[in-house]
């Protein structure tokens, strides 16, 4: 077999472990960020929609306002507020090195919102990114910080808590021992076999194959034999479970062995956030989105840079032409060392090499190179894919449609949204029957499988819009001169507020996309905070900054992207 042969000819091969000792050494002692039962609702490595979750997501009873901790020694060092992401979100840094964060907090202690709040006044702004200088705002370990909320892009009340070391790596949490049970294995759902060349078959067929292994005693087997002639790989979608929640969180490692060498090993220790754009080759992008199945790959594609693979030979990729039985063994572990295997077994066939056959797709335009600057233009459209935008070489395909409801540009079939990207492409698009006091207005939209749409923005110039582009798909042309609304959600014109009460109004743009939203009394600017998942715009009365008796003239202006404006004003008193 090729693995077998490139072992004993190239041995330079990745092997990292933890043992005892180094474990004893690195994971050191941290306190527990909340103090109530810590159960889970996600965990370090997760296979998030475009990204690796970097820490645990702490459940927090369904409740907001819960009390959050330092989990050690050391100081405030940076401070971050987004409509968001992670909402509002406090990091600490530690003497040793580690850098701890707490995220989509509900509120600061007085010290840290106090800070807060006087820079957002001094900036005008609602989102804002802090750095305290060191040792400004010390904590001890167990000092109170703040409190959990729901705020950026959370699905609910929770505390997102991180570990990251000293190159801002984010750690696995699990790893520190903290008070998390986990007595459960991992669970195994499908296999998947890939045919890795176009003469690779797969029980005669060059497609990849999905199968449903049985649980045995605790252990998986696959009923069936697998045949395969030719290179292949495999993909499997498994998932951990911890005690006292039902939420389905991610292995720690996976392990593939082929009569008992091993050929795969990944383990999720670290990352950087430089490489989570990575993920969507390490997994199966197609049957996420066709499936939503989540499918580990255990080989690589070219331009697949994780770091957390420990022993890769040949890539992951299996040389089936030998007339032999082949006995494969995957294990899955967890955090706590549960493990989960399944075995079967492959029977090789050498039923020679079949030619290529030409592409007879009418929308093949050439073939894409992953590691090189790919174009294609026509009158209509121009491309242009930086290198290392692909994770590997690709048959580029288009098509372009004139369709009657499309005003503004055809309907530009720009590949296969199936097919995932490493990095942003530049999208040039020409319009058509745009008046000229319009252009600005003018934007690049895309549709997905569910019809469901979204836009890239982009500038006009010359005829064409321009944009930058993170997808393949189905892109056009519309314009957005539809002006953002503002609806009272609490709040009644001339109504008499008292300190510390809220007003809140409903903030939502249909098209483009919001770019500011600010709110101001009495001309000046006050601290509206604005919640994207919910379009939520809320204000605390400020008994320092509001003169009491008299009435106050309250305005809202909101910039959508293509600078259609709202404007809502009333009064009321405090």
């Amino acid at each position: 077999m090729y693995f077998l042969r490139s072992f004993l000819l190239f041995p330079c091969i990745l092997v990292t472990g933890l043992l005892d000792g180094q474990e004893n050494s690195r994971y050191e002692n941290f306190t527990a960020p909340l103090d109530i039962p810590l159960l889970l609702s996600g965990n370090f490595g997760e296979l998030r929609s475009t990204h690796f979750h970097s820490g645990i997501d702490i459940k927090t009873q369904q409740q907001t306002g819960k009390n959050v901790y330092a989990s050690k020694d050391g100081y405030v060092s940076r401070i971050k507020i987004q409509s968001s992401g992670y909402g509002k979100s406090v990091y600490l840094s530690h003497p040793d090195g580690y850098t701890t964060v707490y995220a989509h907090l509900n509120d600061f202690v007085p010290e840290i919102a106090s800070y807060v709040k006087d820079n957002q006044y001094a900036q005008r702004r609602f989102e804002i990114n802090l750095f305290p200088e060191r040792y400004r705002i010390p904590v001890t370990k167990g000092q109170l910080i703040g409190y959990s909320g729901n705020t950026g892009y959370s699905g609910g009340p929770h505390l997102h808590f991180e570990i990251r070391d000293a190159n801002q790596h984010p750690l696995n949490v699990l790893r520190f021992r903290f008070n998390i049970m986990d007595d459960i294995p991992p669970v195994i759902k499908h296999l998947v076999v890939y045919p890795v060349e176009a003469v690779s078959l797969i029980n005669g067929r060059n497609n990849k194959v999905i199968y449903q292994p049985v649980s045995i005693k605790g252990s998986y087997v696959l009923k069936d034999t697998i045949n395969i002639s030719g290179l292949a790989g495999f993909g499997i979608e498994t998932y951990d479970y911890l005690n006292g929640t039902g939420n389905r969180c991610t292995v720690y490692s996976i392990e593939m062995a082929v009569n008992d060498t091993i050929i795969y090993l990944h383990e999720m220790d670290e990352f950087s956030f430089s490489e989570v754009k990575y993920l969507n080759s390490h997994i199966d992008y197609e049957e996420r989105i066709l499936k939503n199945l989540n499918i580990h790959k255990l080989f690589l594609d070219p331009n697949n840079k994780l770091s957390i693979y420990r022993i890769i030979r040949n890539k992951g990729i299996l040389d089936f032409t030998d007339d032999s039985v082949f006995n494969v063994r995957i294990t899955v572990k967890d955090a706590y060392s549960n493990s989960t295997s399944l075995a079967f077994t492959v029977c090789g066939a050498d039923q020679g090499i079949t030619p290529l056959q030409a592409n007879t797709d009418s929308s093949f335009v050439k073939t894409f190179y992953y590691d090189q600057v790919n174009t294609y233009q026509t009158p209509e459209i121009k491309i242009v894919l930086p290198e290392y935008s692909l994770y590997r070489n690709i048959g580029f395909k288009y098509a372009a449609l004139n369709i009657d409801t499309l005003l503004y540009s055809d309907l530009h079939i720009i590949h296969s949204d199936l097919t995932p990207l490493c990095g942003s492409y530049r999208l040039s698009i020409r319009t058509r029957n745009i008046p000229g006091n319009l252009a600005k207005k003018a934007l690049i939209a895309t549709v997905d499988r569910k019809n469901e749409m979204s836009t890239c923005g982009g500038t006009w110039q010359d005829g064409f819009i321009t944009a930058s582009v993170n997808c393949f798909g189905r892109f056009f042309v519309l314009i957005d001169t539809l002006a953002p609304t503002i609806k009272p959600v609490k709040f009644s014109p001339n109504q008499y507020y008292s300190a510390n009460d809220t007003m809140s109004f409903e903030i939502k743009d249909h098209l483009s996309g919001l770019k500011s939203c600010n709110g101001y009394i009495d001309d000046k600017w006050a601290l509206f905070e604005y919640d994207k998942k919910s379009n939520s715009l809320c204000y605390a009365l400020d008994k320092e900054r509001l003169i009491s008796g008299v009435r106050h003239i309250l305005e809202i202006v909101v910039v959508d992207d293509r600078n259609n404006i709202s404007v809502y004003k009333s009064g009321f008193y405090y």
